[in-house]
């Protein structure tokens, strides 16, 4: 919802002489960030804050913990520091501009709302 994202930064994007005002929005809420659990390597059974695996109660080692996302109910996948590392090395530090979106309650023509008032849906859509 546009309502719930978060300006995450201002800009000015300049074509020559045209000076183009941008609020960067963040695209997730806080609620959809991945997380991670940390699980027994040898068997991806979860493990306790106090280091002890849910399956059989026993005591788990640091050096024995892997990173793990649950993508259903007790079901996850598991990461080596490496695998999150590549992971980390793939990624960009560019944004693609793919669409612009205008604001609710503006036009994209530049005329203030209620100019024309049979005008009732944003360009592209259909009733």
């Amino acid at each position: 919802m546009l309502s719930q994202a978060r300006s995450i930064a201002s800009l000015t994007i300049s074509f020559g002489l045209v000076a183009i005002p941008v609020k960067l929005l963040s695209a997730t809420v806080a609620s959809e960030r991945i997380s991670f659990h940390l699980l027994r390597q040898k068997d991806g059974s979860r493990v306790k804050q106090q280091y002890i695996a849910v399956n059989d109660d026993k005591l788990v080692e640091r050096s024995e913990m892997v990173k793990g996302f649950e993508f259903a109910k007790d079901q996850y996948v598991m990461f080596t520091a490496d695998g999150l590392k590549a992971l980390e090395d793939a990624t960009t530090h560019s944004i693609d501009i793919t669409q612009f979106v205008p604001r609710a309650g503006h036009r994209s023509d530049g005329r203030s709302p209620g100019v024309l008032p049979e005008y009732q849906h944003l360009p592209g859509q259909h009733e």
